[in-house]
């Protein structure tokens, strides 16, 4: 018995990666030899396979996959280009960051789960409303940091900036 362990922490050893899955890999097999029997609700392991093969001869996964990930992708890219621009007006101008520091922290700690069913009944479930729930999820981080990163410009750059007449658009 000793020397079986032994040889099975060889094992183990030699599989530093795939030693990690080992856990789940054994869940899997005990849940597809403890089903007892077809389930809509937790079908057995094997049964995802076969429907994610049909789902891929249909070519549903990919046609699915495709439109979160420009959902995704737009919604990025909209969070960024908002949250850069507002970002920088709001680490600029000191009266703003005063009058909007408690709605962005308060937006900021709104997880972005709970936003979803509030924008389904408001916007209705549809490409807007996922779109608009990449946005917010996004936008805050990039708003606080770029906020940040814009008052924590040297004041000494500032004035030669000034010094040497640069508009605003030369000074960025």
């Amino acid at each position: 018995m000793r020397r079986l362990a032994t040889r099975m922490r060889t094992v183990l050893a030699g599989l530093p990666p795939a030693r990690g899955l080992l856990p789940l890999v054994l869940l899997l097999a005990a849940w597809q030899l403890l089903q007892s029997g077809p389930s809509p609700y937790f079908p057995a392991p094997s049964q995802w396979w076969t429907a994610a093969l049909a789902l891929l001869d249909r070519q549903h996964l990919a046609a699915a996959f495709g439109a979160t990930a420009l959902t995704f992708l737009a919604g990025l890219g909209l969070a960024i280009a908002l949250g850069t621009a507002l970002g920088v007006l709001v680490g600029l101008s000191d009266r703003a960051a005063r009058a909007l520091a408690p709605l962005l922290e308060f937006m900021r700690a709104i997880p972005p789960p709970v936003t979803v069913p509030v924008a389904a009944l408001l916007i209705g479930y549809n490409a807007s409303m996922k779109l608009t729930v990449v946005v917010l999820s996004a936008l805050w981080p990039v708003l606080l940091n770029a906020s940040s990163a814009v008052r924590q410009i040297d004041p000494v750059l500032l004035d030669v900036a000034r010094s040497f007449r640069l508009g605003p658009a030369a000074r960025s």
